[in-house]
C-alpha cells in the first residue's frame, strides 16, 4: 500500500511525500509500550483497575489482557468466628485473645484468582507527521503546490 502511495506521490510532483515514505518515516510516527503488573486477587484488580488511566475514558489506542492464575493463601480465622477479624490477627481483643489460648490459632486455606495484567498501547506521534523543513507547518501528506 505505501509503495503504491509512493509511485502516486511520484507521479503527482509530491517529492515531499515521495521522499517521507521512501525514507519509512511512517515507522518512527507510531510506538508501541507494554506493561505488566502482579494482580494478586479479583478484588485486588477490581480496585487496580480504576487507578489504571488508561482505563479512564473511551481510549482504542489500549489493548489489556488479564492471564489469570489460582493461587492458595492462608488466611488467619477469628477463634470465636468475626468477620471482621477474618485475615487480620492484630484485629483481636482480649476476648478472643483468651478463646485462642484456649482454641489454639485456626488458619484456613483460600483460593485466590489472580495473575497478570499486560497493557499494549500505541502511540502515535503526531509531530513527526508534520514537515517542518520549510519553516511552515504543513502536513507531510499534503501535496505540495
Amino acid at each position: 500500500m505505501y509503495m503504491a502511495l509512493q509511485r502516486e506521490a511520484d507521479y503527482f510532483g509530491s517529492t515531499n511525500l515521495a521522499n517521507r515514505l521512501k525514507e519509512k518515516k511512517y515507522l518512527e510516527a507510531v510506538k508501541v509500550s507494554y506493561s505488566i503488573e502482579a494482580v494478586e486477587a479479583v478484588e485486588a484488580f477490581e480496585a487496580s483497575a480504576e487507578g489504571i488511566t488508561v482505563l479512564e475514558g473511551n481510549l482504542t489506542n489500549v489493548k489489556l489482557d488479564l492471564w489469570p492464575k489460582w493461587s492458595t493463601k492462608r488466611v488467619y480465622v477469628c477463634p470465636r468466628d468475626i468477620l471482621g477479624h477474618r485475615g487480620n490477627p492484630s484485629s483481636c481483643g482480649k476476648r478472643c485473645l483468651g478463646a485462642r489460648l484456649i482454641f489454639g490459632v485456626k488458619w484456613e486455606e483460600e483460593n485466590i484468582l489472580g495473575g497478570a495484567l499486560l497493557k499494549q498501547k500505541t502511540i502515535i506521534d503526531d509531530e513527526l507527521c508534520v514537515d517542518r523543513s520549510s519553516g511552515e507547518e504543513r502536513s507531510s501528506f499534503s501535496q505540495e503546490d
